[in-house]
Order: C-alpha cells, then structure tokens, then sequence
C-alpha cells in the first residue's frame, strides 16, 4: 500500500485532497469527501477502490480547462507493495 500512496501522491495529489496519502490538492473532488457517505451507509474498501480504478481507467470526456478533466493515462499497472 505504500507504492500506491506514493504513486497517488505523485500522480494525483496535485489535484486530489486525501489524508491517508498527505496530499492537498484543490482542483479535483477532496477524496475524503467524495467516498465518506458511502463508507457510512455501508460501502466497504473494495467497492471505492473499483469505482477510483473506474474513474482513472475511464476519465470523464470534458474539455481540459474543466474543472472535472483528469488527463487519460495518468496511472497505468497496479502498484503493490
């Protein structure tokens, strides 16, 4: 888990808020923000980590000065420790 907090931080924090990984990014969904409902009403782990490998797999199609543009490709691989 610590290759993908890294990989997370480096290829995502810029843009992405999330404590477990120490990012602060402001331009795209804080994280930990995104996912805290779900995880209240009962979403485990697996289920958030398939919908963000969906979103990053799958980046929504808007022009890049959107505020919802994630670049395609930006992660590839799985990164385990």
């Amino acid at each position: 888990r610590a290759a993908g907090k890294r990989q997370f931080a480096e290829k995502c924090g810029a843009c992405h808020k999330l404590r477990r990984a120490g990012t602060q990014g402001t331009q795209g969904p804080d994280l930990d923000e995104a996912f805290r409902q779900a995880l209240a009403d009962g979403m485990g782990r697996d289920g958030i980590e398939g919908a963000v490998r969906d979103q990053i797999a799958n980046p929504a199609d808007v022009p890049q000065d959107s505020k919802a543009y994630m670049p395609p490709d930006l992660v590839t691989g799985d990164a385990r420790d």
